[in-house]
């Protein structure tokens, strides 16, 4: 499917077998991860343990091993080392990503949060520019997928995708097939428009694939971002924040956000709610430059 590395996280799979089956069957380089309890993992077992998993999985052909900031003083020999930040509540710190940027011997590193916010998950993002194609920055949750979909163009030297086929190994990780076809990863670069849907929750929606195709099959180099909004401050701040062109707004901000653009077209007005925002600068139609809202609800 045009994976470039394959994770095994030893941690999640019943057996040492199971992972030396799939390392066997592998397409592409592989990362051997096996993630402690405290991290958010399923390994339980000894220190001196989990390192003879890793120098194994190493020994029988993984070119990477992902490690904890604590540990990074070792590493099974010959493999590239990844050294991860995780944060379940908040996001990684800047200062957290330099000081690991500055350790030697690491050849990437790994910084994922879990966003509260459209604005905590741009800031998240952003880390990637302190070492474009050495730092990974992304977001775990409905908060993190946007910061998983733009990653190439966040200069991220890589993101995590769940298989087609099974469950992804942390929440918001986006199917690899849908992730690169779908939201058409790869294509992703700094002149694509950016457009989304505001609301919470929007995890269910097929809309932001579904638009996202509509968009390619008319030519457009544009992509359509699910955007979770903590409230309506907060998908206010994302439509700047994310540089979006418009947006489609569903529940809770459709009657929240009547105040925000500069001009309302009668529908909206009508239907005291909104559910699409664009950017307009036509004054033929009297509207002002900046955004526009209106109402396609009520239309037919």
């Amino acid at each position: 499917l045009g994976t470039d590395l394959i994770e095994i996280r030893m941690d999640l799979l019943e057996s040492v077998e199971a992972a030396l089956k799939v390392l066997k069957g592998r397409t592409a380089d592989v990362i051997a991860t096996c993630r402690r309890a405290a991290e958010g993992g399923g390994f339980r077992g000894e220190e001196s343990l989990r390192r003879r998993l890793l120098e194994g999985m190493v020994r029988s052909g993984a070119g990477w091993v992902d490690l904890e900031p604590d540990v990074l003083g070792w590493r099974p020999r010959g493999a590239k080392l990844i050294g991860s930040i995780h944060d379940r509540e908040g996001i990684p710190s800047e200062a957290a990503v330099r000081s690991l940027l500055a350790k030697g011997g690491v050849e990437v590193v790994k910084a994922v949060g879990t966003p509260r916010s459209r604005r905590e998950a741009k800031a998240l993002m952003d880390l990637n520019a302190l070492a474009p194609g050495r730092v990974a920055a992304f977001g775990m949750g409905p908060r993190g997928v946007p910061t998983r979909i733009l990653a190439g163009r966040a200069g991220s030297w890589g993101v995590y995708a769940a298989p087609d086929f099974g469950p992804g190994a942390a929440p918001g990780q986006i199917p690899v097939s849908e992730l690169l076809f779908a939201y058409r990863f790869r294509e992703i670069g700094p002149r694509t428009l950016l457009y989304g849907l505001l609301g919470s929750p929007v995890d269910r929606s097929p809309g932001p694939w579904a638009h996202t195709a509509a968009l390619r099959a008319s030519g457009a180099d544009a992509v359509y971002l699910p955007l979770d909004a903590l409230d309506a401050a907060d998908a206010r701040w994302a439509l700047a924040g994310f540089s979006l062109e418009g947006a489609s707004v569903t529940r809770p901000f459709k009657e929240a956000l009547l105040s925000f653009p500069e001009t309302l077209e009668e529908e909206a007005k009508k239907a005291g709610a909104l559910n699409t925002l664009f950017r307009s600068s036509d004054q033929s139609e009297k509207r002002k430059a900046g955004w526009t809202g209106t109402n396609t609800d009520t239309a037919g």
